[in-house]
């Protein structure tokens, strides 16, 4: 069992999510700008590739879309790592993030519900992901504001990410 694609992406997004942490950003698990887009052309509304900036023009964004406003990608190989030169958005980059943490993670375990908890945009769709996976005590299905909060906090992200590191470090 190799578990160090898995490692690698969840250090990935703890490196970004403290990277955020430090510069106060905020986090909206559901959506990827703050919503002042209403009767915005939707493309218009997307982030477009900028050179070593996370927290570019006061974004509000998930932990998708944080790692790939960071642009380190070298965690997610199965990642579009060209859609950079496409011209593509970050958004679209993003996108490829949960897709290939749905891949390396189910590789991993057979299926995706510890990814599914980690990024999902929704508390119960986490807080289901992570009962599913098996990995986490009653106690800490209970506990963890990552799970139970539609908006966690910037810590209650790195907090639900260092235990799933402890989990997986564990197997």
């Amino acid at each position: 069992m190799n578990k160090q694609p898995v490692l690698n992406q969840i250090n990935a997004f703890i490196v970004t999510m403290e990277q955020v942490k430090a510069q106060e950003g905020a986090l909206e698990m559901a959506s990827w700008i703050e919503q002042d887009t209403e009767g915005k052309d939707p493309e218009e509304s997307r982030l477009y590739c900028v050179e070593e900036e996370v927290h570019f023009c006061n974004a509000v964004a998930c932990i998708c879309g944080y790692q790939a406003l960071s642009n380190r990608l070298e965690a997610f190989p199965k990642a579009e790592h060209d859609a950079y030169e496409k011209g593509e958005s970050k958004l679209d980059v993003a996108d490829s993030l949960g897709d290939s943490m749905f891949e390396i993670f189910t590789e991993l375990f057979g299926n995706s519900d510890l990814a599914e908890s980690i990024y999902q945009s929704r508390g119960h769709i986490r807080l289901s992901s992570a009962t599913c996976s098996e990995l986490f005590t009653e106690d800490e299905i209970t506990n963890l504001n990552h799970l139970n909060l539609d908006t966690p906090s910037v810590d209650d992200v790195l907090e639900y990410l260092n235990l799933c590191k402890e989990k997986v470090e564990a197997l």
